[in-house]
C-alpha cells in the first residue's frame, strides 16, 4: 500500500509469517521517502486467539509509527482508514 503524505510517499507492506503452534507473526515494514529508512512494527497472534488480519495489521502500525512525530502518524493513520480495501486488502 502506498501511502501520500505531506511529508512524501510512505510504502507500508504487510507480511504474515507462520510461526510454531499455528501462531501468526503480522510484520509491518513502513518505507519512507528517502527510500532508506523503515520502520517496523511486529505482533504475534496468541494461541487463544483466531487469526484477523485486520487486527494484525492495526497493531503492528501502530508500532511501527510509535516513534514517528505525531501530525506524521495521524497523516497514516487517516490514510490507512480511508484506503481502499478491495485493492489494498
Amino acid at each position: 500500500m502506498e501511502l501520500t503524505t505531506m511529508q512524501g510517499a510512505v510504502k507500508v507492506k504487510w507480511y504474515y509469517i507462520p510461526v510454531k503452534q499455528k501462531r501468526i507473526s503480522t510484520r509491518c515494514i513502513l518505507t519512507l521517502t528517502d527510500g532508506v529508512t523503515e520502520q517496523i512494527g511486529e505482533t504475534l497472534c496468541s494461541k487463544k486467539d483466531n487469526f484477523c488480519r485486520e487486527t494484525g495489521r492495526k497493531i503492528s502500525l501502530a508500532r511501527a509509527v510509535d516513534n514517528l512525530d505525531r501530525d506524521f502518524r495521524k497523516e497514516i493513520w487517516g490514510a490507512y482508514f480511508n484506503r481502499s480495501k478491495k485493492t489494498n486488502g
